[in-house]
């Protein structure tokens, strides 16, 4: 579901943000795009380390999901991490992650 302007704007004067964040995760999943996106996370979290590991699982859950360099490529790039998007293409057997 998707959390109102009023809760988002909550959210960014909150001063317990990792708090808050933890209480908003699945328990033993990695953050995935669409949660992400429906607690319109980047536009409340201010902590750029956080933000940064954040991206770093939606990326890893959306390799693990469709084993696709192409489609987590995006948030390496934001999170300027390359090393691991290298890794990530070479483990890509597909035709996008041979280009890559």
């Amino acid at each position: 579901s998707v959390i109102a302007s009023a809760a988002c704007l909550a959210a960014l004067l909150c001063d317990t943000q990792s708090e808050l964040l933890d209480s908003l995760r699945i328990p033993n999943e990695k953050m995935d795009w669409s949660t992400a996106r429906a607690l319109n996370l980047p536009f409340w979290l201010r902590s750029d380390t956080v933000l940064r590991a954040v991206a770093e699982e939606i990326a890893q859950d959306i390799f693990k999901k469709k084993r696709d360099v192409m489609e987590c490529a995006i948030f390496y790039v934001a999170t300027r991490n390359m090393r691991s998007l290298r890794n990530f293409a070479a483990a890509d057997q597909s035709q996008s992650g041979k280009m890559f």
